[in-house]
């Protein structure tokens, strides 16, 4: 903040917002220490324990595939895969999604028999091209989704007309390092990129957002684009479940960190 006068609105909006992550990273640690160590004397779990009992169960997921083969309406989600790593595992969360209304754009090269995979994209092409009211998710090749990922997006979108970004809580691939995420907070975004890529913006907001500057190729260009949005809490809606798994987290730099770079 040192660039940010003193007394200024700005400067206190900043101040405001890195208080609020420093209670969120402190929440989320508070969490991943009762999972340790039990809650109230309860036995120990293990956070993966804890996952694989918070898991959709298999009855849920098939009703949600009836729901959707009945359902035909609602916005399409469309999933921008960018060079960054390999987008083997990312296509196969996607392919086992409950919500089949979806596509993806890999900015890599490669091949695939699913119709709604599509590789060599330009991400600038598929964020303008498409519906407006359909969803652009962005995250690394080996990102991968929970089965019921895209149907609770889409289900929350579809219920509030108004939404215009939906977030949700992420891990990183390992043992135990969730995001615990808070509500919408614009002055925590002003201090950092609390929502990482664990985001599904409409495309006519992300067309807005991201007009005359770069697009979605580096954190920084995420980040850029989320302080564009200009959303206030009526237009964003908050999941609170663990949906996607992460091979990296962006530092404030904006250069990321794999887990094995944090050792």
């Amino acid at each position: 903040m040192s660039g940010l006068p003193e007394g200024t609105w700005r400067r206190r909006m900043a101040s405001a917002g890195v208080s609020t992550l420093r209670h969120s990273r402190t929440f989320a640690r508070d969490v991943r220490d009762d999972i340790r160590r039990g809650v109230g004397g309860a036995v120990p779990v293990t956070y993966r324990g804890w996952r694989r009992s918070t898991a959709p169960r298999r009855s849920e997921t098939d009703h949600q595939r009836r729901l959707a083969a009945d359902h035909t309406h609602g916005p399409e989600v469309h999933v921008i895969i960018t060079g960054r790593g390999d987008p083997g595992d990312t296509l196969k969360s996607l392919e086992s999604q409950t919500w089949p209304t979806w596509r993806a754009g890999v900015a890599g090269r490669g091949t695939s028999d699913d119709d709604r995979v599509e590789f060599g994209v330009d991400p600038l092409s598929a964020l303008a091209d498409g519906n407006p009211d359909d969803l652009v998710v962005v995250v690394d090749g080996g990102d991968t989704f929970r089965p019921d990922a895209m149907f609770r997006i889409v289900d929350l979108a579809w219920s509030s007309p108004s939404c215009l970004l939906v977030h949700w809580d992420d891990e990183l691939s390992g043992p135990c390092d969730p995001r615990i995420r808070p509500s919408w907070s614009p002055a925590t975004l002003l201090s950092a990129n609390y929502l990482g890529r664990s985001f599904a913006v409409r495309r006519s907001a992300a067309r807005a957002a991201t007009r005359g500057r770069g697009l979605v190729g580096s954190d920084l260009d995420v980040w850029d684009m989320l302080l564009h949005l200009g959303l206030d809490s009526d237009s964003v809606r908050r999941i609170s479940a663990v949906l996607t798994t992460i091979s990296r987290r962006a530092d404030r730099s904006g250069s990321g960190r794999r887990r094995e770079d944090r050792r």
